[in-house]
This record gives C-alpha cells, structure tokens and sequence, in this order.
C-alpha cells in the first residue's frame, strides 16, 4: 500500500511503499508537486496490478 506524509503548507512531504511490515520511501528526489503526480500515477497502477489480467478481447 502507499502511505503519504502531507504538509498544509508544503503538500506531499513523503511517499512510502509498505509490504510485509517493510517500508520503502519512494519518489524522494522529486518536489511535492512532483510527488503527488507520481503518488497518483503509482496508486492507480498498483490498483490495476492488485485486480489482475483484464481478458476482455479489444
């Protein structure tokens, strides 16, 4: 899952990933505004991941 520390004033301060008790701060090289399109981009892609295979034919 994603935890998030946010700031009122500075907006996403930290982004983790945390499996199995571990926790693995991620995205920290990039500005809060930064974060949080990566914090969205990431969540959604793990929700994907998390349903599985899509099988509908295209």
């Amino acid at each position: 899952k994603l935890e998030r520390e946010d700031d009122e004033d500075y907006g996403l301060l930290e982004l983790s990933l945390v499996s199995r008790g571990q926790r693995t701060v991620v995205a920290s090289a990039l500005s809060p505004g930064e974060r949080e399109g990566f914090a969205q981009a990431l969540g959604t892609a793990l929700a994907k991941a998390k349903r599985g295979p899509d099988f509908e034919p295209a």
